[in-house]
């Protein structure tokens, strides 16, 4: 396979024949030129199997809990028995299972325990800060793409 670019217009074509590829460079060789292909290294921000972390009303018992998930297997705290929940003990839970909470989680779960505070208040900001988050990171995904394409710029 070859990537060629027509001279006098500037497109690429890209993984053709390389004996096509070498024929048409031979034939018209101030008309087309060989070009290295361009490598797409978009990687994203986050690891594939890193764990995702919210706090969220359990739809059966309307507790707030979090809620960490990896792959298929999730871990909530507080568990249907506990009585008392606090940022300590869920801490505690997720150190078992071999993971450590976030910092904006347990602040957010804190933030949830206290009785002045509206629970549906402080999801609502959460949520609406992760939607901000993800359309910035989409707009940047966006960006980089065009900034890739052939023939701009």
């Amino acid at each position: 396979m070859a990537d060629v670019r027509v001279k006098s217009t500037g497109r690429p074509f890209y993984r053709i024949d390389g004996g096509v590829a070498a024929l048409l460079m031979e034939m018209f060789p101030e008309a087309i030129e060989k070009i290295d292909a361009p490598t797409f290294n978009v990687q994203s921000k986050q690891q594939p199997n890193a764990p995702r972390w919210c706090v969220q009303k359990n739809p059966w018992s309307d507790k707030l809990e979090i809620c960490m998930t990896v792959l298929n297997r999730s871990v909530r705290y507080p568990g249907i028995d506990c009585v008392n929940p606090n940022v300590e003990e869920a801490a505690k839970v997720f150190k078992s299972a071999g993971y450590e909470v976030p910092a904006g989680i347990l602040q957010e779960f804190a933030a949830v325990l206290m009785p002045a505070i509206d629970p549906d208040t402080v999801l609502e900001s959460r949520r609406e800060a992760q939607n901000k988050q993800l359309a910035r990171e989409d707009s940047e995904r966006l960006a980089e793409r065009k900034a890739m394409l052939p023939g701009k710029g």
